[in-house]
């Protein structure tokens, strides 16, 4: 018990401080978004989403590999070689990453795109935080011991360099001079981490051919899922554009963009909070791994329904913010977009635990209905309800892939998905998406919004999403680091 505590209580501080910087840059990004949606057109802004796009779905699919939660693995496994897998991780994202910006410029010269717009932004994939790429190898070590100040501070000073940087050109935003925007922000947090390294985890020379095969041979069932869900994630873009119209793919990326903020950071700062303890836990004491897991899970959930209700009700008010007023008349795409982040919080946090606990098969299954989900509810609805028909066809997709993902991760568990258990949380949810559509027609926005947090968190507490012990919990940490 002495020692239960000391890493509960550094497992929820550091998500508390993970949360509350990625809430900080949230809210810078989202200023710098309303400078970009407001000042291009709904076509530039979608040929800028094809750009970025293009880089995406071939740099991220060739460098990814599942890496990261392999490699948290394998040095929880093997903490006297945790240099050399850190090094051979960093190795082969460097050869990858080569490789994949050659192929992104190729095809963008083929696509009638410019090249040197999707060059650099296959750079910036490379080495943001939110990709996770080379940023994520050299921060390893700090989320390992479980330390998150520095790498909270440098995911703000991303955002803070990225609304200035946006700020100083707003009257000259066309897609390529926002692409060298968001990869001059990253630059300076890049370059300190490297120097604070020092050649001590990020040297070539550590890298060793034998751990990199180990480490893609133990990651081959994920790298098969990151190129499914690259295709379930990417594909949208493409089959509007073949479809529909650049205006419409405009629609989707500016609506896409007012749920990437949430999805990109809230339960990214979980599982790279969690992760980390899971795989230590899983090699002294599975109960108590498990016990992490489950929790994690279900406060998760609970977030993704409250963080949803909250703005889908501040639809209109998060379209003037984003857009100054541009996107007005497609209120229904955001609405219906900003209800995704409870299904895509359960689907992220549950791939990544299960590559965590060692299940990491169980994500091909997962991807799988994604990609299929996506292409197949797409190539029926766009045709038909462009941009609109496209947000239902991987709302299908990921209500889909969350209800397989779940069912897994309690099969993996050794539990029993009960009837009451799916049923509170989809009741919750519907309950929670039927308010936060109609109380803002029948009350003053702001009492709404009081009214939709109250039906979120009595429900919550009735179906045993959220329970007592959990707020004492949370409690006692803020007690603790207060003192």
């Amino acid at each position: 018990m002495t020692e239960q505590r000391p890493l509960a209580s550094r497992v929820l501080s550091g998500s508390l401080i993970l949360v509350l910087t990625q809430v900080v840059g949230f809210g810078l990004l989202f200023l710098a978004q309303r400078i970009i949606l407001s000042t291009l057109t709904k076509e530039e802004n979608g040929e800028l989403f094809v750009y970025r796009r293009i880089a995406d779905i071939i740099v991220i699919t060739l460098c990814d590999a599942g890496l990261n939660s392999v490699a948290m693995r394998m040095m929880a496994r093997k903490p006297d070689r945790a240099d050399e897998v850190i090094a051979s991780v960093a190795v082969f994202r460097i050869v990858m990453g080569v490789i994949g910006t050659i192929i992104a410029m190729s095809v963008a010269l083929v696509s009638g795109y410019t090249a040197l717009g999707v060059g650099l932004w296959a750079i910036y994939v490379m080495i943001s935080t939110r990709t996770g790429l080379l940023r994520y190898t050299l921060e390893t070590p700090l989320r390992m011991d479980v330390r998150f100040g520095f790498v909270s501070l440098f995911s703000v000073l991303d955002a803070v360099l990225f609304l200035l940087a946006i700020w100083v050109v707003r009257d000259g935003l066309d897609a390529q001079t926002i692409i060298v925007a968001f990869l001059l922000s990253v630059l300076p947090s890049f370059l300190f981490l490297l120097w604070m390294d020092r050649g001590r985890h990020f040297r070539p020379s550590l890298a060793s051919r034998s751990m990199t095969i180990e480490l893609l041979r133990e990651a081959t069932p994920v790298i098969v899922s990151v190129l499914l869900l690259n295709i379930h994630d990417k594909v949208d873009a493409f089959l509007l554009k073949w479809f529909s119209t650049p205006t419409e793919v405009g629609v989707f990326s500016a609506a896409y963009q007012s749920l990437a903020p949430l999805v990109n950071t809230m339960p990214i700062a979980a599982v790279m909070a969690i992760v980390p303890v899971v795989a230590k836990l899983a090699q002294e004491d599975e109960v108590r791994s498990r016990a992490y897991a489950l929790t994690g899970l279900r406060l998760l959930g609970t977030v993704g329904i409250g963080v949803a209700t909250v703005t889908s009700m501040l639809t209109p008010i998060i379209i003037h913010v984003v857009s100054n007023g541009r996107y007005a008349d497609n209120e229904p795409q955001f609405f219906a977009f900003l209800w995704m982040t409870f299904p895509i919080f359960l689907l992220f946090y549950v791939q990544e635990l299960n590559i965590a606990l060692g299940a990491q098969r169980k994500n091909i299954r997962i991807t799988g209905v994604l990609a299929v989900g996506t292409v197949a509810a797409g190539l029926v609805l766009i045709p038909w309800y462009d941009s609109m028909g496209a947000i239902v066809a991987k709302f299908i997709a990921v209500g889909t892939g969350a209800a397989v993902a779940v069912g897994l991760f309690f099969r993996i568990l050794g539990k029993s998905l009960t009837l009451s258990t799916v049923g509170g949380a989809v009741g919750t949810a519907a309950a929670c998406a039927l308010a936060s559509w109609l109380l803002p027609q029948l009350m003053p926005r702001p009492l709404a919004v009081i009214c939709g947090v109250i039906v979120w968190g009595g429900m919550s507490a009735v179906v045993g999403l959220l329970r007592r012990s959990d707020v004492a919990h949370l409690r006692t940490v803020f007690k603790r680091n207060a003192g």
